[in-house]
């Protein structure tokens, strides 16, 4: 039987992320860089390396836990976990189309030229913002025009100096200070096609620099009201320092993959994560197993928190999937944790091949 590994969707093919640092709304403080500074950049391709600082503090609680374990019910809503043919037409009906949404840019970089992309392109990429949002039970987001604006100056930026940073220097080709502004508060990518496959890319989080899943999370977070998105011919400044809420009581947990019925075609290349407010991750211990008896090797990546809620992420190793297995169930249960009601967590992710 011929095996494959969880890839990406055919004809995506991304060169380099970055997030933005911790949001500056928090308390997350970044005065000790030498014991905060985390890397950020990823490369797909060994045709280009972008590399970009962000600064994160870990913070500590001082609240007690129970014994016990949690596992979670799978909740109702727009795009209902608990049933599969829910999500496998959300997934291809809704996610899939807007992939394929062109940008319609009518800038250039030559005069320095942000121009703007199609109304169907922006809503495309808000509407792929909110599928993942949705699909983890969270509320949806709304772009603001003026966080897009700038972000399409800063997108601009990014393929102009076919680079990313979010402190670009005014030295750059097509440096505006709204652009820069933009750099600073957004995840941005170089190297996608629209808008929405950038917000795919984000989701993944691959790549060595990548370990805090912070572009993940920034899309994640319960928090956020308000992003904005800027789109050029190859690259994307997805604004996430925008308005927020308080902290929504539910979900009390986002992981992703998520719990209930997951397309295959979304596994992030082994990258998974849970995040849980104010949770301590530090002393927290994964295991994943298989409804046939596997138990997969687990890489815990080093806790950084402060981009969003406190998460925990961790590399899973040998994932492949057996052409005509069917499904697949992985129990996840992440022990060891503080901070929170419960000292363990369990989920099932009931993985399908949704195309």
């Amino acid at each position: 039987m011929r095996l494959r590994r969880f890839a990406l969707l055919v004809g995506f093919v991304p060169l380099v992320t970055a997030c933005p640092p911790p949001d500056p709304g928090t308390t997350t403080t970044t005065s000790a860089p030498s014991s905060t500074t985390t890397t950020s950049s990823t490369t797909s391709t060994s045709t280009s390396t972008s590399t970009t600082t962000s600064t994160t503090t870990s913070t500590s609680t001082t609240s007690t836990s129970t014994t016990s374990t949690t596992t979670t019910t799978v909740p109702s809503g727009p795009i209902n976990r608990q049933v599969r043919a829910s999500v496998q037409s959300a997934y291809n009906n809704r996610l899939v189309p807007a992939l394929a949404v062109p940008t319609g840019w009518t800038g250039s970089v030559a005069g320095c030229n942000a121009g703007t992309t199609s109304a169907a392109h922006q809503t495309a990429t808000l509407d792929t913002v909110n599928f993942f949002r949705e699909f983890v039970g969270l509320t949806n987001v709304s772009f603001n025009a003026t966080y897009s604006a700038k972000a399409q100056q800063a997108a601009l930026m990014m393929q102009a100096n076919n680079q990313l940073s979010h402190n670009p220097p005014t030295s750059w080709t097509c440096y505006t200070a709204d652009g820069a502004q933009a750099a600073g508060s957004s995840n941005i990518a170089l190297g996608t096609n629209n808008g929405p496959n950038a917000v795919r890319l984000y989701m993944i989080d691959p790549g060595s620099g990548n370990t805090a899943a912070g572009h993940r999370r920034w899309v994640l977070d319960p928090t956020r009201l308000t992003m904005g998105s800027g789109t050029t011919g190859n690259a994307n400044d997805l604004w996430v320092f925008g308005a927020t809420q308080p902290l929504p009581a539910s979900p009390a947990t986002v992981a992703w993959p998520a719990d209930g019925f997951f397309p295959v075609e979304l596994e992030p290349q082994g990258r998974w994560s849970l995040s849980i407010p104010n949770a301590n991750f530090s002393a927290a211990a994964i295991t994943v197993t298989d409804n046939l008896g596997t138990n997969y090797p687990i890489t815990k990546q080093p806790v950084a928190n402060g981009y969003g809620q406190n998460t925990v992420v961790w590399q899973v190793g040998n994932l492949t999937y057996g052409d005509g297995q069917g499904d697949r169930n992985f129990t996840v249960t992440v022990s060891g944790i503080t901070g929170w009601t419960s000292t363990s967590y369990s989920y099932v992710v009931k993985m399908f091949d949704a195309a």
